[in-house]
């Protein structure tokens, strides 16, 4: 779990800025792929973190939250022009379409594409998920200011003070990678590739037959530029790049 406080808001201020971040690891069973299996102690746990690690001055009744990536879904569609139900119910027409959930079951959100009228970023996530995060912040005495995708957050975070034109946003994490193409702070499309930072590691491992932490120092140090010049390290890093390099191309056809 990653606490983020913030500055707190002032006139002239628009945007919050991070004062540091808190992470902290969850007990095995807690949290499963995203979906909250035992909140009680959860909650204590973040609870106890926020009173141990966040200054009195610093901290919040409010919070924001980014939902599991695995159990939400974007995606972007043209609706036309029409009365606000008439839009309501093509949003609708359109998770049945292009989205694996039932809308009947999903809470979604919708926002004109920056420097668009008529395509939509829609943003949705079973209603279960999204009532189980808000009871268990409600544990924590904390009140949801917004539910969003991790997608968004990253958006929000790196893009939001850039023009509405299209930027690819790669988060190559420790065990997938994610990639966003966004205008501005808003989502056009993700996608997340099968590949990651302890993939790579365990590909230089095997490659040199050294222990995973010589692969970690091999990783961090590698210069890409020598992959002509017959370098395992870097060599063996572009090879497993590979699939997100396809993963990105189909993103930007899409």
């Amino acid at each position: 779990v990653q606490l983020v406080p913030r500055q707190r808001w002032h006139a002239g201020y628009p945007i919050p800025r991070m004062r540091f971040l808190i992470e902290r690891a969850l007990t095995d069973g807690w949290v499963t792929a995203g979906t909250l299996v035992d909140p009680v102690p959860l909650a204590t746990f973040i609870r106890r973190v926020i009173n141990e690690r966040i200054p009195p001055l610093s901290r919040s009744p409010f919070v924001v939250s980014a939902l599991p990536e695995r159990r939400t879904f974007l995606t972007t569609v043209t609706i036309p022009a029409g009365a606000v139900a008439e839009r309501a119910e093509a949003l609708r027409g359109a998770m049945h379409a292009t989205m694996p959930t039932d809308a009947q079951h999903a809470t979604f959100a919708s926002a004109p594409v920056l420097g668009t009228t008529d395509r939509m970023a829609i943003a949705a996530a079973p209603t279960d998920l999204v009532e189980s995060y808000a009871a268990l912040f409600e544990r924590v005495h904390l009140t949801p200011i917004a539910l969003t995708t991790e997608a968004e957050a990253l958006a929000y975070a790196v893009a939001f003070r850039m023009p509405p034109t299209p930027v690819l946003i790669l988060d190559l994490g420790a065990t997938r990678t994610g990639a966003i193409i966004a205008n501005g702070s808003s989502v056009a499309a993700s996608i997340t590739i099968p590949v990651s930072g302890m993939q790579l590691t365990a590909a230089i491992a095997a490659k040199l037959r050294i222990e995973l932490p010589a692969a970690e120092r091999a990783k961090l140090g590698a210069d890409l530029s020598r992959t002509t010049q017959d370098d395992p390290v870097a060599t063996t890093i572009a090879h497993t790049l590979e699939p997100l390099v396809t993963g990105v191309t189909s993103l930007r056809t899409f």
